[in-house]
């Protein structure tokens, strides 16, 4: 999960975010006006990144999913490159910002106009739109959803085992067996040992 922010803009303009979730991806839309450079830290400081659009269905929940019309994305480009989304280092795709690019998928690379903004029209259409780094804007920030735990019971020589992908510290492993009258598996023999590798795979 996201993590809390600490000291990254000023106390007086604490960020408020809205949650949503797509597919295996969480998304945070800030709405503290900050320039890119600024909104890429403030991600980064939180666990996650500024998003990165794969498709046009992507783009359309994202510019449908809070009331922000301009938004800072993960996406810059060096003067005479072609774009790339930073997290990645990957190009973007152009199947994606050719259908939404109307703003400027005509004219020239503009000088300064380096960074990515994801604007949402009078429609709700998504339009791609190249904007100055410093210019100041609310932000998403994305990270990948943590799948839901599994939990599975197993039993070997009259005892149950409990078996859980949820990550956790061996601190915080011993309390939640605690709680339930339980404890961390002791492995007495390599038989237990082999039962214990083959039930976790």
């Amino acid at each position: 999960m996201l993590t809390s922010l600490t000291a990254t803009v000023p106390e007086s303009t604490p960020i408020v975010p809205e949650v949503r979730f797509h597919k295996d991806r969480r998304y945070e839309f800030i709405f503290n006006r900050v320039s890119w450079d600024e909104a890429d830290r403030v991600c980064h400081k939180k666990g996650g990144y500024l998003t990165i659009i794969d498709d046009m269905e992507e783009a359309y929940f994202l510019t449908n999913s809070s009331e922000l019309h301009d938004t800072w994305i993960g996406a810059s480009r060096k003067r005479g490159h072609p774009w790339y989304w930073t997290h990645t280092g990957e190009m973007l795709n152009t199947n994606v910002t050719d259908n939404a690019i109307d703003l400027f998928a005509n004219r020239p690379q503009r000088i300064g106009y380096d960074c990515f903004n994801l604007f949402r029209d009078k429609n709700n259409k998504p339009l791609f739109v190249d904007r100055r780094c410093a210019q100041r804007f609310g932000f998403i920030c994305e990270e990948v959803s943590e799948p839901e735990p599994i939990f599975e019971l197993n039993s070997f020589r009259g005892r149950y085992y409990l078996f859980s992908s949820h990550l956790t510290t061996w601190d915080d492993a011993v309390a939640t067996c605690n709680q339930n009258g339980s404890y961390l598996a002791i492995v007495d023999d390599v038989e237990e040992a082999k039962f214990i590798v083959n039930a976790s795979r």
